[in-house]
């Protein structure tokens, strides 16, 4: 499998371009801020290439941040998989 890591220059151009080409998985973080980006830009293009949000993969990391790990660490995912569009 070959992933995409995210940038955000031409954002929605490349994301298109990797899901005709085959990408089905997309690496970003909440610290990359490329969440959102990502996010729309896969709600805008899996419907163009035929495809659904359950045909492709998407990593992110968790922010670490001071205090409660448990608490954080949820914070961070569920931020995240809003931001993804994935809730």
């Amino acid at each position: 499998m070959i992933g995409l890591g995210s940038l955000k220059q031409k954002f929605n151009e490349s994301i298109l371009i990797a899901l005709e080409a085959g990408y089905r998985l997309f690496d970003t973080a909440e610290l990359y801020g490329t969440e959102a980006e990502l996010g729309a830009a896969l709600e805008e293009n899996l419907p163009k290439c035929g495809l659904q949000r359950e045909d492709i993969f998407i990593t992110t990391k968790v922010q670490i941040k001071n205090g409660n790990a448990a608490s954080w660490a949820e914070e961070s995912v569920m931020g995240s998989l809003e931001r993804l569009r994935t809730t």
